[in-house]
Parts: structure tokens; C-alpha cells; sequence
């Protein structure tokens, strides 16, 4: 064979490696990608078929992973339940309120310490303090939070659990909001500045509208700490203010566990948050890639 008919060939023995090599590397790629969908939804699927599964095939040996023999009655038991009704209600009214409070008041405090420069370094003391706080173990603030709630007569109440959970969302908010203003230009505030706009009506017609994306964002992280939150409301109720975290796990008993039941509460209480997100995924998109093609 001469060198020219060699030299026609190398080019396409090398096309044809490469695509060999590519359809490999998708190949592993897209395997990949499967795997991880299955680790993340088969937990999912699992809560659900044990929702809808027979007392009885909760303990064969194996498992049952597909079955066609479902049942609706875990259902009807965990939502006809009229006390799962109240820790459903208690638990919006809780996470609709701690979520507003937070997102404001943080907000307001991140945009004062971004815009504001206080005397001996007050800015970084406070800021330093805000982490701290937000550093802290949980747990080893639920006695605090306890005490504090008794000597106010408000245990087994909802405020208690509005003031607990936005006094631990504070530190989160004041910081992620902190983080916008900062990368917010300040020139954008100055002709109001000049139109002797105060501070507060800078921040409110100016401000606010372009911060509400992240705000947004922000709000959505509070609303699911505040939903799936156990400690404080094992610890701060009893009976009239439990929240459905509570519900789920008083499931688990000394002598059994109610599996169907558990289950069907925990997608009931899954449902809010996805349509949460669902509703607010523009700004949530929006939040999170804010300042991704910054200058």
C-alpha cells in the first residue's frame, strides 16, 4: 500500500476514534445522570408507595417494591384527622409569618449596615456578631428559647414559635440580603439622593423593587426551615400549637410505627413546599443567577 493511501486512512481511522470515544464519554455521562435521578427520587417513590400500601405488606420479606393491590385509607386517616387538620394550620400560619418577618426586617437591617457606616467599626462588630449567632448549634438555644417562652406565658402558643423562628432566620436573611446590597451600585441611589429622598423612600421606591428577586429567593430558603423545623416546636409546644413535623414523628411509637399514615402526612406536608417553588421558580432563577455576567 503506498504512503498516500496510508496518509487517506489515518484521518479516518482518527474520526472514527473520536466519535467512538464521544459516544463513550456521553454514554458514562448520561449512566451517570441516571443513577443520581435514581438515589434522589427513589426515596420519593418510596414514600409514596408505602402511602398507598396494605397494612399487611409493610413487613414481608423482601420487600415490595411494585404493587398494583393500593389503598387509599393512610390517607383518609392522616388528613381526616382533625388534629392533623390543626398542625397543618398551625404550620402555615407559623411559616407564612416567620418568613415575612424575617425576609423584612432582615432586609431592612442588611441594607442599613451596606449603606451606612457607624462609628468604631460598629459595622463589622455587628456583623461578626450576626454570625455568631447564626453559628450556633440549634439545640443549644432550645433551653434559652424554653425558659425565656415560660417566663412570657406563651409555651404551646404560636407566637412563641414565630418569635423563636425569626429570631433564628434574622442572621441567615440579614446576611445573604447583605451580600446583594453590596454588589448593588450605589450610583443607582444617588439622584434620589439629590432629589433630597430620605433614606427610608430610597430604599422603598428605589431599592426594594430591584431587591425583590432575592428577597424572593431568600424568603423561599426560610419558608423550608421554618416548615421541616422539629426542635424548637417539640421543645416550645405540647398539644394546641404543634406543627405537622411534630405529627409526622409522633408516629413513631414505643410498640409500632404507623408507617401508612406517616408516609401520607409527609407527602401532604412535601406538597406546599414544591408548589412553593414551583410558583416562584422565575424569581428563584433570576435570585440565583443575579450577578453571575456582572461587568
Amino acid at each position: 500500500m503506498t504512503d498516500l493511501a496510508l496518509m487517506s486512512l489515518r484521518p479516518a481511522a482518527s474520526r472514527a476514534g473520536f466519535r467512538w470515544r464521544s459516544l463513550v464519554g456521553q454514554a458514562w455521562r448520561y449512566g451517570c445522570l441516571v443513577v443520581l435521578l435514581a438515589v434522589i427520587v427513589f426515596p420519593i417513590y418510596w414514600l409514596v408507595l408505602n402511602s398507598l400500601k396494605h397494612q399487611r405488606d409493610f413487613f414481608t420479606g423482601p420487600p415490595i417494591y411494585f404493587t398494583t393491590d393500593l389503598t387509599l385509607s393512610h390517607w383518609q386517616e392522616a388528613l381526616g384527622n382533625p388534629l392533623n387538620q390543626k398542625y397543618l394550620l398551625n404550620t402555615a400560619i407559623v411559616t407564612a409569618v416567620s418568613t415575612v418577618l424575617a425576609t423584612l426586617a432582615g432586609t431592612l437591617c442588611a441594607y442599613v449596615l451596606a449603606r451606612i457606616r457607624l462609628p468604631f467599626r460598629l459595622n463589622r462588630v455587628l456583623l461578626i456578631s450576626i454570625l455568631i449567632a447564626r453559628l450556633f448549634p440549634p439545640v443549644s438555644l432550645a433551653i434559652p428559647y424554653y425558659l425565656l417562652m415560660r417566663q412570657l406565658g406563651l409555651l404551646d402558643t404560636l407566637p412563641a414559635l414565630v418569635i423563636a423562628y425569626t429570631g433564628l432566620a434574622l442572621p441567615f436573611v440579614t446576611w445573604l440580603m447583605l451580600t446583594f446590597f453590596q454588589d448593588l451600585p450605589r450610583e443607582i441611589e444617588r439622584a434620589a439622593m439629590v432629589d433630597g429622598c430620605t433614606m427610608f423612600q430610597r430604599f422603598r421606591w428605589i431599592v426594594l423593587p430591584m431587591s425583590l428577586s432575592s428577597m424572593m429567593v431568600t424568603a423561599i430558603f426560610v419558608f423550608m426551615g421554618v416548615w421541616n423545623e422539629l426542635l424548637y416546636s417539640l421543645t416550645l409546644t405540647s398539644l394546641s400549637a404543634k406543627t405537622i413535623p411534630v405529627a409526622i414523628a409522633s408516629f413513631v411509637g414505643d410498640n409500632a410505627l404507623a408507617w401508612g399514615q406517616m408516609s401520607a402526612l409527609s407527602i401532604a406536608s412535601f406538597v406546599p413546599i414544591l408548589l412553593m417553588a414551583l410558583t416562584v421558580q422565575r424569581y428563584l432563577v433570576r435570585g440565583i443567577t443575579f450577578g453571575a455576567v456582572k461587568g
